[in-house]
């Protein structure tokens, strides 16, 4: 093989490769998994909503707030109290019937990028 040949090589290789190398420095802490489920219906009863983040998150500057159908906030707070590295856990108090919208504020501890989300759910009787 020649010196030309195996350069051309080593460019295609490394074109190939950036997309995969790029991707773990564009990350951001978004939201991957919660209980309950964005569209869910539970019963009454809830006591807590559970979160994973696909980044650990920068609990201090992490925000959290539940808001009724009203748009009132039932419960807000940062992470601090709530989160551990990529799993966060929000307990609320007695949820009456009605459709509540979790947003979120999540800032990546890793590097800071930040992601702003919200889902919901309902509580029926």
């Amino acid at each position: 093989m020649t010196s030309r040949t195996f350069l051309k090589l080593a460019c295609a290789a490394a074109l190939a490769l950036s997309p995969l190398a790029a991707g773990g420095a564009m990350a951001h802490a978004k939201l991957t998994h919660s209980t309950p489920a964005d569209g869910a219906t539970v019963k009454s009863g809830l006591k807590s909503i559970a979160m994973t983040f696909a980044e650990a998150l920068s609990a201090d500057l992490s925000k959290f707030e539940l808001d009724d159908a009203a748009g009132k906030a039932v419960v807000s707070t940062t992470g601090k109290d709530i989160c551990a590295k990529t799993k966060c856990k929000l307990a609320v108090p007695a949820l009456a019937d009605g459709k509540y919208t979790l947003k979120y504020h999540s800032v990546s501890s890793d590097d800071g990028h930040v992601m702003d989300g919200a889902f919901s759910f309902t509580i029926k009787s």
